[in-house]
């Protein structure tokens, strides 16, 4: 169960939001809680290159397991939060599945391994803290391509 079920609704809203992104041949890098449901997905919808970073240390461990179960050994799974982020840009798609304060407050880390035209999906909020976030996004410079809500949760798509 540390892994994780897939079932809460912020795993869901990634999911969604992830189904209409191309993977093919794209660089992953993944924050929070799920990450390695979250790499299974990537490589099973052609990802070449994921990178997940669990603040969970029961995922982390159950994570490599779970992919190898899946058929699938090229990730590269970390615990840690966003101080062990990559310092030059690396990725085609980054998804943080994290709180609101986190998402607000490590935002530039984010960016800072993000490829140029790159994609950012957000999820792990109350969808009461859609407007501030989406606000705070827009003003650093990233475009807003579509929005989820399911029940009290909320994801953005950048």
């Amino acid at each position: 169960m540390a892994f994780g079920t897939g079932h809460h609704t912020t795993t869901w809203l990634m999911v969604k939001q992830r189904a209409a992104l191309d993977f093919q041949g794209r660089e992953i890098l993944d924050m929070g809680r799920g990450t390695g449901i979250f790499a299974i997905l990537a490589f099973k919808l052609g990802s070449m290159k994921f990178t997940g970073i669990d603040v969970d240390p029961w995922s982390f461990e159950n994570s490599p397991e779970n992919a190898q179960l899946n058929g699938i050994s090229e990730i590269n799974f970390l615990h840690g939060d966003v101080g062990i982020f990559p310092t030059k840009p690396f990725y085609d798609i980054i998804s943080v599945n994290i709180n609101r304060s986190i998402l607000l407050g490590d935002w530039n880390r984010y960016f800072a391994c993000l490829k140029e035209g790159g994609i950012v999906v957000l999820s792990g909020y109350y969808y009461c803290d859609e407007e501030k976030l989406t606000a705070h996004y827009l003003a650093v410079g990233l475009n807003l391509i579509a929005r989820e809500q399911r029940m009290k949760w909320a994801s953005l798509l950048f």
